[in-house]
């Protein structure tokens, strides 16, 4: 009757055979899989208790009233029953896994996490026990392991839907893009109408910056209803990171007239006409928001900010402070709103109450201590790495593996590093300005070849300087797919690619780029670092580091160090520009850097704020600024914090020498 299915008929003939065979382990065992079979657990705990008592030393016989405990919610017995059962056979894969199950239940995820794992490493394909575990990780928010459990899964079976769909959110969480593009993809395969995994793979690719299909993503979800105003946010936001300052400003525009009752609305569209230099229209945006809604955050925020710039500092911080504290520290605007009021009490020459409210800007950043610390540690990972591609080099035989000629007919490509905060948005605006000049504004272009090679985890970037000529090659072509894709390329200008933090890859610059010229942006150090603490950067392997004014000092020696390396072991054709020199006389230097370039003069380059105030957007934090004429008022600005700099001034004091900073008081 059991194996013909009669699974009713085989209980009642079995419970019969036990009243005759009480202590038969055979009939009772029998019964007790009929019983797990009609999900009649609590019964099926009885004779499997029954049978515990007859067959002691089974493992089986423990494991299965386990089973039939954990299925009647007896959590804690099922736990006792499975560890009696590993006393006996302690490498049981099975028993390993149902015990994680039952760790899991009772809410004890690291004991689960132990015994997944040692499942897994017993029977490498009890892909439950993978799929489990990855689980389990995820509970704790440990997306790392995470990723790297549901890759393990993955690998043994590709054409699972789900397991890639649950790897790509979990390397997306993990900040592994590349992997959570790669299952994302596979993922859609089997399902490429799902709304959830359009949705995730355009926030992967936004990652990724590969903005114009993540744009595609956000078409196709919108449809042509277009009345969903989540996604049209995510569809300005993409559009703005991507320069199309116009697009995201419409999608903004017509998630207000769908919603305008939505402050959120209302709040992202003020953001960025604010930060288009449109301050009208930003009033116009957020007045009917403030009148229905008075202290909701975001607006007032905008406001706050709309008043500092045209000079009514007390105003703006007697709005932020007058907020509700309670509803203030559940806002997502929080931490932007503590760093304007320390911009305001900087203006009104309150250093201690500005550094107080940064620190408490910054904090918020990095609230979330695990994503701050994945960031921190890929930064300090990479950094160590790439000391390591430079230990044992001599001067200027860093480059020396031979470059097959290239047959794309481009100029090597011009590269404006620094630190950031260094004035590189005022030289960009400067080189903008002239017609021979093409500037690419902090776009992901050298990053793109960077990830590209680690994905591949052959040691990059410690094997910088073995890389073949056919991989300098290939990269090249991809560094200028990647510009194409961001803007349309004046062949007949020089082109200009600004990013500060490039300086961390002037090696693998080199070594794609033979001929390429570097533009080094200097800054008193001091006001540099200051700079960075002082903005509410979105956080990132670089970023993380200024979320404290330590940090931000430590990674200013770290980065600046590297340099020095990179300096002395490339040979690098580096024109260097101190902010000060420029902000105190522009001409001179705007020569120097244009007979650097090789273009012939032209005067428009004297007047960077006419251009910058012509520009749609400007994507930098210094975009305000720029559109004003230039000034020495932010020369020195570290010097009102000066009490604040003290502790630091001993690690910075080298560098200050090193870029010529000494005998300014330093």
């Amino acid at each position: 009757m059991y194996q013909a299915g009669d699974l009713s008929g085989a209980e009642g003939h079995l419970d019969a055979l036990v009243q005759t065979l009480p202590e038969n382990p055979n009939v009772l065992h029998l019964l007790s899989l009929v019983r797990l079979r009609l999900d009649k657990a609590d019964a099926a705990a009885q004779s499997l208790k029954a049978l515990t008592d007859v067959a002691p030393g089974s493992a089986e016989a423990h494991e299965l009233y386990g089973i039939a405990l954990r299925q009647a919610g007896r959590v804690n017995g099922a736990i006792r029953q499975f560890n009696r059962a590993l006393e006996i056979t302690p490498d049981s894969a099975s028993l390993h896994y149902n015990l994680g199950n039952a760790y899991r239940d009772d809410h004890q995820v690291d004991q689960a996490i132990t015994h997944y794992s040692r499942a897994v490493e017993l029977d490498p394909e009890n892909l439950n026990a993978r799929f489990n575990l990855g689980q389990a990780y995820v509970s704790q928010q440990d997306w790392k392991r995470a990723t790297g459990a549901f890759v393990a899964l993955v690998d043994r079976a590709p054409q699972d839907a789900e397991a890639q769909r649950v790897l790509a959110d979990t390397a997306h969480q993990a900040k592994a893009y590349a992997v959570a593009r790669k299952a994302c993809e596979a993922a859609r395969q089997a399902a490429p109408d799902d709304a959830e995994l359009t949705l995730l793979y355009a926030e992967i690719m936004t990652c990724l910056g590969e903005y114009e299909t993540a744009a595609a993503c956000y078409d196709s979800l919108l449809g042509g209803q277009s009345s969903d105003t989540g996604i049209l946010r995510l569809k300005a936001a993409n559009l703005r990171a991507m320069g199309d300052a116009d697009g995201a400003l419409a999608a903004y525009a017509q998630a207000v007239a769908i919603n305008p009752a939505d402050p959120g609305n209302r709040t992202e569209l003020g953001r960025l006409q604010e930060r288009m230099n449109r301050l009208d229209d930003a009033w116009e945006t957020i007045s009917p928001g403030l009148e229905a809604l008075p202290g909701d955050p975001g607006l007032n925020l905008v406001a706050a900010r709309l008043e500092r710039r045209s000079g009514d500092h007390d105003k703006a911080l007697a709005r932020l402070k007058g907020l509700d504290q309670k509803e203030l520290t559940t806002s997502p605007a929080f931490g932007e709103i503590r760093f304007e009021m320390g911009f305001l009490y900087e203006g009104l020459d309150r250093p201690g109450d500005a550094v107080e409210n940064f620190e408490a800007g910054n904090a918020f950043l990095a609230k979330d201590t695990q994503e701050a610390d994945l960031f921190r540690a890929r930064s300090r990972e990479y950094l160590a790495r790439l000391r390591q591609a430079y230990d044992g080099l001599q001067s200027g035989t860093a480059v020396s593996t031979a470059a097959r000629q290239p047959q794309d007919g481009a100029a090597d490509p011009v590269f404006l590093i620094g630190f950031p905060r260094s004035g590189t948005t005022l030289l960009d605006q400067v080189m903008d300005a002239h017609p021979g000049i093409q500037v690419l504004e902090e776009q992901p272009t050298v990053s793109t070849l960077r990830n590209h090679l680690l994905v591949r985890d052959d040691g990059f970037p410690a094997n910088l300087f073995t890389l073949s000529a056919d991989d300098l090659l290939e990269l090249r072509e991809l560094y200028f797919k990647t510009v194409d894709r961001l803007i349309d390329r004046d062949p007949a200008a020089r082109l200009v690619d600004k990013l500060p933090l490039n300086i961390l890859d002037a090696g693998l610059i080199k070594r794609v780029f033979p001929d390429a010229k570097f533009i080094l942006a200097l800054r008193h150090p001091c006001d540099v670092c200051l700079s960075c603490f002082m903005q509410p950067f979105d956080l990132n392997e670089g970023m993380v580091h200024f979320t404290s004014l330590d940090e931000t000092v430590r990674f200013y020696a770290d980065v600046m160090e590297l340099w020095q390396i990179q300096r002395d072991a490339l040979d690098l054709d580096i024109h260097e520009i101190r902010y000060e020199d420029l902000v105190q006389e522009i001409e001179p230097v705007a020569r120097k850097l244009m007979d650097f370039l090789d273009v012939s003069w032209d005067d428009k380059v004297l007047d960077p704020a006419a251009h910058a105030r012509r520009q749609t957007f400007i994507g930098t934090s210094s975009y305000h600024q720029v559109t004003e004429n230039v000034t020495t008022k932010a020369v020195g600005r570290w010097r009102k914090f000066e009490i604040h700099l003290a502790p630091h001034l001993n690690r910075l004091r080298p560098f200050i020498k090193a870029f010529g900073y000494s005998g300014t008081n330093d």
